[in-house]
């Protein structure tokens, strides 16, 4: 059912679709409606409505769209079929091919194409809808085979019609759009028939007429059957409709482009069925008279013969067929890549990791999935599951561990007070009486266990007994908590102040004040039982109990109705208060508010009004508890989360635990090595210790002026305000110091490792970094250096100076100029010589490349003169800044990047353009693979791209940025690339698919260097203040052992199934993991790793895994 609707947020109209039934719709109904929202929200296309919000109300799905205000498609069959008719009709389904094309490559088939399901809005545009019968082929499942002969029978694709949906492919689509072309030229379907089994039977076995030869009243008077362009079309719609798949168009692109061809009055590709396979279809609609026939045939030619031409034709439609479904499962892939990428950018981790372990079994082979789901579980901290989990048989509502962690005590639903072995997970005892509503139970510090329900509060024996030993009626008390010395408890009534009682006696030691009677509270005691923490009209409160003065307060400055506190906690004995609270509407906060009573004067009050740390909290938040270690607390919700946050920053420090029902309780065990949580029936031990290993941080100064790798990655160069700085990459100690009088602007590295040169206000100066010797120096000049390059054979390097405006080339070894000045107009951008070293190019800020042919130079001596260099052509020219250039490996062709949105491919010894590669915005980097074949392009659209050389279209998905891309690079076996942004983000990718391969390398601030290491094993990031960061990606060279994508499951808690069903990964596989490498001890990269990974992680500052 669609309505009419006003979103009230937004203040717009919109179409609104509800499920009808509601809520006894079937499961499959439900399925359906479910998979069309999927479908049409996951497109995003001018000619497709789109999917505003989906979501449920008091039990209803629905799902809101664009109001297209208007009628259909199917109302254009009035219209008088003339020639403009015609056209109009064809340039219809050309924007239909391009919409549906669209969704082929996303993976989704639309499988109910028909007039009606297209909208016409008053402007004449056109909106596809309705994709109740889409199917989203990653997802097969028994609806899609319960909903496979569903559909509008006389639009319907043969092999549809069969019921056979495995065989639907977007050949289906492309049949759907002949039909809806067939309606518009002839005024009905292809078939009409008295019933809907009569059409699918002709739509199964009865050829078209085609549409010219309709008789439909007047139009049998306009149609011209002899004109050629109507034959034409004729021809285009029943390729469309024709039974095989393979025969049609290969895609709705082409459909698109040859009815483009035949509007723009050029030949069309498609042919009118030849007389063989006019007999093939006939053949097919009479089989009795063509068996007749075949056999008086049979006497009189070789029956092999026909048979070799039909199997040949059915062999290629069957490799057509298959080569789409192989180009619609890539899609299909990495749709579905995205989609896992997506949940990991949603901190959904545990998702992502299912699927990349389920895509990694059905890919052994696949070294991307290994190396992307390697770095989710490298470079996230997860929880591990410690020991047996305790299953009780009602749901718990509160648990509370022994002085020694040994006896874990739970109190549940049915008022049942029981006590369990952590050990083991086995029951020892249930005390003899069922409580009212019991609000936890204790271990007191002398043994007894303390019971706190809605009748009051009893003490009974250690080890149970058939009687408390002391029992105090009380009043309905709310909330309870005892103390970290478990010598006091607190307890706070429905109606009336707290109280807080000694644990030995049951003696009531303090009493609230009497203003205090008014709400219920959440209350905390501190470790010593001194200070009482509660909520009171919307406000934290602090009292000391010996004095019952209240000492302290939180007070926000914003409105206190946008402020409502669910829970608290002390740090330590009376540090920082750690609080979760929602803030407007629907968030949630986590703040950690200053408590320094030192600071209180006199009888009045600390007031609070700003948190020293607020960070965002889950979804509803309902508990917190302060670690042990006071840097840390854990926050759990109704949703199931168990998140554990760091109180510096109010960061996330480790991967949420996920259950599937609301967190009751959560407990630290004495040595704050782990936890206990209880949802619904079960307790689940955790150890929160895994750390994630930091990148290596390089000190520097204020100044950053470069950072270059050597060749053989054994060391990296950094350039400072007074010195060069080599470190080594291994453990980033210092290797050498070069000084330098001024701040380095430049470096650049030899090919061999020989030579480092480095530009600053004093000139170049050229060094030994082995020996840390000064080779020569550049005689003074009256402008600073901009640019520096060096030349492939280390004999040269081409300095560029501003004032005059002049590059000018130097001898290594003397420092001395050996070619005149090369002169140029306006500012240079950047340098670089050919590969061969026989020409310099430079790209400036107008938008020209200037080439130079440079003579062969003798060894530099005293005294040789200067020698001329050749000023070539110019290339073509850029409307912007060239911001970077590079030489083909082969030095016959000059790649540059400029701001006028373009990369362009120039030919050196022409200048003349070859290939061009836009953006949106201007484009910053680019650079050509080490084959040759790929471009790689990175620029303001946020976007870094690939590129096939061959016929200049992108190449993989475009990897996306946060923010504008200015560094690009290969490795140096073309497998991988690496992009930065300037906001900070750095990420490597495949270099074939544009997938990413890790997370993102995030430094914090603007980068002003990014460079990728030898062999891909480092790679750097670098701005000013904040230093040299280096990062240790992880490339496996081998297919994963069968037991990774295992252990993934395991960590993420659950594992997906082919038909996408979540299953539960019971925590003793963790048992079983840990037993198997421990009993085979291999030195394989994986087995070393998981080593790493399950070991050395839960050590504080574990280092990076090291490949060897």
């Amino acid at each position: 059912m669609i309505y009419r609707a006003r979103h009230a947020r937004l203040n717009r109209w919109v179409a609104l679709k509800v499920l009808a039934g509601g809520e006894f719709a079937s499961a499959d109904f439900k399925q359906r409606f479910r998979t069309e929202a999927e479908a049409a929200a996951a497109l995003d296309h001018p000619s497709i409505v789109p999917v505003y919000e989906v979501g449920e109300a008091e039990g209803k799905s629905y799902f809101s769209m664009k109001l297209v205000e208007g009628g259909t498609l199917a109302s254009w069959h009035s219209r008088e079929p003339d020639e403009a008719h015609r056209r109009a009709c064809a340039a219809a389904v050309v924007t239909l091919a391009r919409a549906v094309h669209y969704a082929h490559e996303r993976g989704v088939l639309h499988r109910d194409l028909k007039p009606n399901n297209v909208l016409v809005d008053h402007a004449g545009a056109l909106f596809l809808t309705d994709f109740g019968l889409a199917r989203l082929l990653e997802k097969e499942s028994t609806l899609t085979r319960t909903l496979a002969v569903m559909g509008t029978p006389a639009y319907m694709a043969p092999e549809q019609a069969r019921g056979n949906s495995r065989r639907v492919t977007t050949a289906a689509d492309v049949y759907g759009l002949g039909a809806i072309l067939f309606q518009l030229l002839a005024g009905r379907p292809p078939f009409m028939g008295a019933s809907p089994a009569d059409i699918l039977r002709q739509v199964e076995d009865t050829e078209p007429t085609p549409p010219s030869r309709l008789a439909h009243g007047e139009r049998s008077r306009t149609w011209d059957t002899a004109r050629s362009d109507v034959r034409d079309l004729d021809t285009i719609c029943l390729k469309c409709l024709e039974k095989e798949p393979g025969s049609r168009y290969e895609s709705a692109a082409a459909l698109a482009e040859d009815l483009q061809r035949w509007l723009r009055h050029e030949p069309i590709l498609a042919r009118k069925a030849s007389t063989p396979e006019r007999i093939r279809k006939w053949i097919r609609r009479r089989p009795a008279w063509a068996a007749l026939i075949a056999t008086a045939v049979t006497a009189l030619l070789a029956l092999g013969v026909g048979g070799a031409v039909f199997t040949l034709h059915v062999v290629r439609a069957r490799e057509a067929a298959e080569e789409a479904n192989a180009r619609l499962s890539r899609n299909l892939f990495l749709r579905e890549w995205q989609g896992a990428e997506a949940l990991v950018a949603q901190n959904k981790t545990a998702g992502a990791l299912m699927w990349f372990a389920r895509a990694l079994r059905q890919h052994p082979e696949s070294l991307e999935l290994s190396t992307r789901l390697l770095s989710l579980l490298s470079d996230h901290a997860f929880p591990i599951p410690r020991g047996s989990p305790i299953t009780n048989d009602a749901a718990v509502l509160e648990i509370h561990l022994s002085p020694d962690d040994s006896q874990l005590l739970t109190t549940d639903v049915a008022g049942r007070v029981r006590c369990w072995s952590v050990a083991s997970g086995t029951e020892l005892f249930t005390l003899p009486r069922t409580f009212e509503h019991p609000l936890a139970g204790f271990v007191t510090r002398h043994g007894p266990i303390l019971v706190v329900d809605r009748s009051g509060v009893s003490l009974w024996p250690a080890h149970g007994g058939a009687e408390p030993l002391r029992e105090v009626p009380g009043q309905d008390w709310e909330s309870v908590h005892l103390s970290r010395d478990r010598r006091r408890l607190a307890l706070s009534p429905r109606e009336g102040p707290a109280e807080v009682w000694d644990t030995a006696t049951l003696q009531r030691l303090w009493i609230g004040a009497a203003e205090d009677r008014e709400d219920p509270a959440f209350i905390r005691l501190n470790a010593d039982g001194r200070l009482l923490l509660r909520t009171r009209n919307l406000e934290l409160r602090v009292y000391d109990t010996a004095t019952s003065r209240l000492v302290w307060r939180a007070q926000p400055v914003s409105p206190v109705s946008d402020w409502y506190y669910a829970r608290g906690d002390f740090t330590g004995n009376g540090g920082p208060i750690v609080s979760t609270h929602l803030a407007g509407v629907g968030g949630r906060l986590l703040c950690v508010w200053p408590l320094d009573l030192a600071a209180s004067s006199g009888t009045e009050p600390i007031v609070q009004q700003h948190p020293q740390v607020s960070a965002q909290a889950p979804a509803e938040t309902s508990g917190v508890l302060v670690s042990r270690d006071p840097s840390k607390a854990f926050v759990w919700a109704r949703s199931g989360l168990l998140t554990c946050f760091g109180l510096e920053d109010g960061k996330r420090l480790l991967e949420p635990v996920e259950y599937r029902g609301a967190i009751a309780s959560v407990v630290e065990s004495t040595s704050g090595r782990w936890v206990a949580a209880a949802s619904e029936r079960i307790v689940q031990f955790w150890e929160f210790n895994m750390a994630t290993p930091s990148s290596r941080l390089l000190p520097t100064d204020a100044h950053l002026g470069d950072a270059r790798f050597s060749p053989d990655g054994r060391w990296l160069a950094v350039g400072r305000s007074n010195n060069v700085t080599l470190f080594y990459t291994e453990d980033g100690h210092i290797r050498r110091v070069l000084p330098i009088p001024d701040p380095v602007r430049d470096l650049v590295i030899s090919d061999d490792g020989r030579l480092l040169a480095s530009s600053s206000v004093a000139g170049v100066l050229v060094w030994n970094p082995e020996t840390g010797d000064l080779l020569s120096r550049m005689h003074p000049l009256s402008s600073y250096v901009s640019h520096l390059a060096l030349a492939p054979d280390g004999r040269r390097y081409a300095a560029t100076v501003p004032e005059p405006p002049q590059v000018l080339v130097f001898d290594v070894e003397t420092g001395r100029a050996v070619l005149d000045p090369l002169a140029y107009e306006g500012s240079v951008v950047g340098t670089e010589f050919s590969p061969d070293g026989r020409r310099l190019a430079a790209a400036t800020v107008s938008g020209q490349v200037l080439l130079w042919d440079l003579p062969e130079i003798p060894r530099s001596a005293e005294g040789t003169r200067l020698l001329r260099a050749v000023r070539r052509h110019q290339t073509g020219r850029h409307e912007g800044v060239i911001w970077m250039l590079q030489f083909s490996h082969d030095g016959t062709r000059l790649l540059t990047a400029s701001n006028d949105r373009s990369a362009r491919l120039w030919d050196v010894e022409s200048g003349t353009l070859l290939a061009e590669f836009r953006h949106q915005k201007a484009v910053y980097c680019s650079q050509i693979a080490p084959n040759g074949q790929v471009i790689l392009t990175g620029g303001g659209d946020q976007i870094a791209q690939l590129w096939n050389l061959a016929d200049g279209r992108p190449m993989g998905e475009p990897m996306r940025h946060p923010s504008a891309v200015w560094f690009g690079q290969f490795s140096e076996d073309g497998r991988v690339v690496f992009t930065a942004d300037d906001t900070g983000h750095a990420r490597v990718w495949d270099a074939r698919s544009g997938l990413p391969l890790n997370g993102w390398f995030d430094h914090g601030t603007p980068i002003r260097r990014a460079r990728l290491g030898p062999h891909a094993r480092y790679a750097l990031t670098a701005s000013l203040g904040r230093g040299v960061r280096l990062w240790q990606p992880l490339f496996p060279r081998r297919p994963a052992p069968t037991w990774f994508p295992e252990l993934a499951e395991t960590v993420a808690g659950a594992r997906l199934l082919d038909d996408d069903t979540i299953e539960p990964v019971p925590s003793s596989q963790w048992d079983s993991l840990l037993a198997g490498l421990e009993t085979r001890r291999e030195t394989d990269f994986y087995s070393r790793w998981a080593r790493w990974f399950l070991i050395d992680r839960q050590q504080p500052d574990p280092q990076p895994f090291r490949e060897r």
